[in-house]
């Protein structure tokens, strides 16, 4: 009985520790990944800004083929909307909020039980073609079990984003 007291109080203390540690821990977290696609920045955007195509590149999409996808509102660009369930990706919705042929789309994402956050893809001028880059950004607030998450958003996404632009510079170049 005594070490299973003993046990129950280091356990307390950890997440004592834990706890007050994570109010230190900055709540914005930011993601980026970047590629250079052998194209010209107008010829790159229709495949973001239309998410009717993002299956065609997106990790997220292929790690759910029963994903079931609703879109909504404009059909590319500024006011599309594409809302989401699924079992393991988890449910969501996301909204282009800006999208320029020559420098990028923006959009708001969110994911079920998580909070809001922003995405980019901005486009720039590179030696052979456009440097494509992939931003999520956004601020888990005062949650400290959310800050935890927050240090492990660039492990947790980083790679996925590298596999999708690798599998959108492929889609692109191919056309």
């Amino acid at each position: 009985m005594r070490l299973l007291f003993k046990l129950f109080a280091i356990l307390v203390v950890l997440v004592g520790v834990l706890a007050i540690a994570g109010l230190f821990l900055d709540p914005a977290w930011e993601v980026s990944r970047s590629v250079v696609i052998e194209a010209p920045a107008d010829a790159i955007h229709p495949w973001i800004a239309d998410l009717r195509r993002w299956p065609a590149w997106s990790p997220f999409e292929a790690e759910d083929p029963d994903m079931v996808s609703v879109h909504t509102g404009a059909e590319r660009g500024v006011g599309a909307r594409r809302d989401w369930t699924s079992e393991i990706v988890g449910n969501g919705w996301m909204e282009i909020t800006a999208a320029d042929p020559a420098r990028g789309v923006w959009f708001d994402l969110q994911m079920q039980d998580m909070p809001a956050f922003k995405g980019i893809f901005q486009y720039e001028p590179a030696d052979g073609g456009t440097r494509v880059s992939w931003t999520d950004r956004g601020d888990m607030g005062g949650n400290v079990i959310f800050r935890w998450f927050g240090i492990a958003m660039d492990t947790m996404l980083g790679p996925k984003f590298e596999q999708g632009l690798a599998t959108l510079k492929q889609q692109v170049e191919q056309t």
